[in-house]
This record gives C-alpha cells, sequence and structure tokens, in this order.
C-alpha cells in the first residue's frame, strides 16, 4: 500500500500544482485583460478626443466660411442698393426738363467760364444741351462746338490753350461720390 500513498501523494501534488498554474494563469489573465480594457478605454477616450477636436475645428471652419458668405451677401446688397440710389439720382437729374435744365446749364457755363483764364474758349456741348443754351452761347459770341457724348448730358466743357475744363453732372459726381458714399453707407446701414 505504500504505493499507494505514494501515488496519491503524487497524484494530490500534481492537483495542487495543477490548481496553482491554473490560479496564476487565471490571475495573470485576469492582469492582462484589465490591462487590456484600461488600454482599449484610454486609446477610446483618445479616439473620441481627436474626433472631438477634427468636429470642433470642421464647425469652427463652417461657420467662419458661412459667416463670410454672409458679409458678402449683406456687402453685395449694400453696393446694389446704392448703385440703385446712384442710378435713381442721375435719371434724376437728367431729367430735368425745360427751364429747371436752362437755370442749370447756364449756372454751370458760368461757372466753367470763369475758372477759364482764356478769353476766347471752345464751348463743347452736347447736341441734345445745345437748344437749353442757344441764348446764353450767342449773348456771349462763344464758339459751339456740339458732341454726342453723354459725359457731356447736363454740362458743358471748355476748350482752351490745349486744356478742357468740364463742368458737368457727371463730372460732378465722380468728384463727389466717395464722401457722398460715406455719408449714405451711414445713413442707409448705420447698425444699432
Amino acid at each position: 500500500m505504500p504505493y499507494d500513498r505514494l501515488i496519491e501523494a503524487l497524484l494530490e501534488e500534481g492537483r495542487a500544482k495543477r490548481d496553482a498554474i491554473l490560479h496564476q494563469a487565471q490571475v495573470e489573465a485576469e492582469r492582462l485583460l484589465s490591462d487590456a480594457k484600461r488600454e482599449c478605454d484610454a486609446l477610446a477616450s483618445e479616439v473620441d478626443l481627436i474626433i472631438r477636436r477634427d468636429l470642433s475645428a470642421r464647425r469652427a471652419a463652417l461657420l467662419a466660411r458661412a459667416a463670410l458668405a454672409g458679409r458678402q451677401i449683406v456687402l453685395q446688397a449694400k453696393r446694389e442698393i446704392l448703385d440703385a440710389v446712384w442710378r435713381h439720382a442721375g435719371e434724376k437729374a437728367l431729367s430735368l426738363a425745360g427751364d429747371a435744365r436752362t437755370r442749370v446749364l447756364r449756372a454751370l457755363l458760368a461757372e466753367v467760364l470763369a475758372a477759364s483764364p482764356s478769353q476766347s474758349p471752345r464751348v463743347l456741348v452736347d447736341n441734345r444741351e445745345r437748344p437749353f443754351l442757344e441764348e446764353s452761347l450767342k449773348q456771349r459770341g462763344l464758339a459751339v462746338e456740339e458732341r454726342h457724348q453723354d459725359a457731356l448730358l447736363l454740362g458743358i466743357a471748355l476748350e482752351a490753350n490745349g486744356e478742357v475744363l468740364t463742368n458737368s453732372f457727371a463730372a460732378r459726381l465722380a468728384k463727389a461720390k466717395p464722401a457722398l458714399t460715406i455719408e449714405l453707407n451711414r445713413l442707409l446701414f448705420r447698425e444699432g
């Protein structure tokens, strides 16, 4: 029977070693599993952070593009409004007729003659404006050259000594437009 006991003791020792090895393997597997889970959680958090940053950057870029597009639309609308104002002002001025147009053209002629040092200038006038100035031109005995130029509508040009002095609605508007545009912007688009 001693062999039976020896075999039993050996079996018992083998089982104990097996249980210890299995227990150790189970503890090690749980540790490895826990480490892997912790690494996965950390990686998932890092991926979430990267995604949030990327989404935030994309959102900011989209909002910036939308804001820029909005500003461009507003600027285009303002430009169209100002163009309509200038167009209306031009139409209104050029629609003057009869005595009102004659008075304006005579005043423009007097101003340009006063600004010219020449005693014998030549008046350049659009042929559509000549009837309104005919009497003044004859009274002054000025040489006249008719031209068909829209730039001379509601205006006069004086040619003397190789220089041309222009006094017209278009020239005055071009000169005053920058300052008037600032004032119109202030009046039309005042914020607040």
